[in-house]
């Protein structure tokens, strides 16, 4: 009986250690994650992407008149996570910085008016604007230092951009969501599509019944204007600095993730 017992005391000291050896090695993989497994985004992006160079099907399209990269259409493989909350890669910016979109509106999809007084169109001094500046001053304390300051378009009039300034984040124009697949016919299968009306740059002014208004992505997915004092959602749109590392492959199931 003795013997018996001995045995069982053996065997189970050897399970033990054994298991003991598995958790060590499974603790030690997860925590090294991040620490030597990490890649530069911008080449990771190219990397996983076959590069295409017209508009006309989904994936990321070099303009090589601007040295500029952008995703188009029904993208599956551009999704990144930053500041714990859910984004989408819109372009990498000729200066290799990485330009992404908050995958949803903030404050929970809260809605905004674009100004408060309806004959003013002007993006700079405007209720999105600040409440964009206060979202971002609020949110990202510790992320900051992986953004870049960027050229913003805030003021577009009649098919161009009238006038740029730099700025943490910002919102889209409409030529970026045009290149991203956006249109004024209803479209559900770009990667931009949220199911929510949001703020986009496209500003005009209508003397005629003295009103302002602005452009946004409607609920159908098309490129819209509403009244600055109708209320949308906002997302926030920051450029990463182009050494910024990362690891995952872009998917829903494995986005890419900043690492130091």
């Amino acid at each position: 009986m003795q013997k018996f017992i001995a045995r069982k005391g053996y065997v189970l000291i050897v399970v033990l250690l054994v298991i003991g050896l598995v958790l060590f090695n499974i603790n030690e993989t997860y925590s090294d994650k991040g620490t030597e497994l990490k890649y530069e985004l911008y080449s990771e992006i190219l990397k996983n992407n076959t590069i295409l160079l017209e508009n006309d099907s989904d994936g990321l399209i070099y303009d090589s008149n601007d040295n500029y990269y952008y995703f188009n259409g029904n993208v599956e493989n551009n999704y990144i996570v930053v500041n714990n909350e859910l984004w989408r890669i819109v372009a990498i910016n000729n200066d290799r910085s990485i330009k992404i979109i908050k995958n949803y509106g903030i404050s929970n999809n809260k809605l905004y008016t674009f100004n408060n007084d309806y004959t003013n169109f002007k993006y700079q001094g405007s209720n999105v604007m600040n409440e964009l500046l206060l979202w971002y001053d609020n949110n990202f304390i510790n992320s900051d230092k992986y953004v870049v300051e960027s050229e913003y378009c805030v003021l577009y009039q009649s098919n161009i951009c009238l006038e740029k300034k730099y700025y943490k984040v910002g919102l889209l124009n409409i030529d970026e969501v045009m290149r991203a697949g956006g249109s004024i016919t209803n479209n559900e299968s770009y990667y931009l599509y949220n199911y929510y009306d949001w703020w986009i740059i496209n500003n005009d002014y209508d003397e005629f019944i003295d009103s302002a208004y602005s452009g946004f992505v409607n609920s159908l997915g098309s490129i819209d204007k509403g009244f600055v004092d109708e209320a949308k959602t906002i997302r926030p749109v920051i450029n990463l600095k182009k050494d910024t590392y990362i690891n995952g492959n872009g998917t829903i199931d494995n986005p890419y993730y900043i690492v130091d």
